[in-house]
């Protein structure tokens, strides 16, 4: 159950990035080094819990 919890939370993360970048993108055309940090991090994180391959999720997710 906290396994579950613990991946909830990073897609909550994931989730919420996301949507800075997307505004971030549609307002000044950039990506901030912290967004890209900050995805990263979850990804692997994510990726980790899930055992899969972080290039492999990044792609099936479309980041």
């Amino acid at each position: 159950m906290n396994e579950n919890k613990e991946i909830e939370n990073l897609l909550i993360r994931l989730s919420g990035v996301s949507r800075d970048i997307t505004k971030s993108v549609n307002f000044s055309g950039n990506i901030t080094k912290k967004q890209i940090k900050e995805r990263e991090t979850v990804i692997k994180k994510l990726s980790q819990k899930l055992n899969l391959d972080p290039e492999y999720l990044t792609e099936k997710l479309n980041l």
